[in-house]
């Protein structure tokens, strides 16, 4: 069952409706405005993706978390946690993690532990 929302739960939308009232906007310029607020608060929320950077080796990545696997050795479990203390170094395309593999033997032996 959906829960709908009316102005008198949600002063912030009554505010929004009274506003579009007055101001004598469309109903697209009204859902546009909804929109616009709502895309502002998720990017409060949201965390930016890394920015893909090209090695400086040129050497060709690893590309996923299971191939990085093989290559070591290691669970994906194990690299997941890895992942997410920054103890490996990656980039991220999409939902594609490319992995260099020189520069995860540099985080490896700077103390990381497998």
């Amino acid at each position: 069952m959906k829960r709908i929302t009316t102005p008198e739960k949600n002063p912030n939308l009554a505010e929004l409706a009274l506003s579009m009232a007055m101001s004598g906007k469309s109903w697209d310029e009204f859902t546009d405005s909804v929109a616009d607020k709502v895309a502002s608060k998720l990017m409060g929320i949201i965390p930016d993706k890394k920015e893909v950077e090209p090695c400086t080796t040129g050497e060709k990545p690893l590309r996923g978390v299971r191939a990085l696997c093989r290559h070591y050795g290691m669970s994906t479990a194990t690299l997941n946690k890895m992942m997410k203390a920054d103890k490996i170094p990656f980039r991220q395309v999409g939902n594609r993690y490319l992995f260099y593999p020189s520069e995860v033997d540099a985080a490896l032996k700077g103390g990381a532990a497998v």
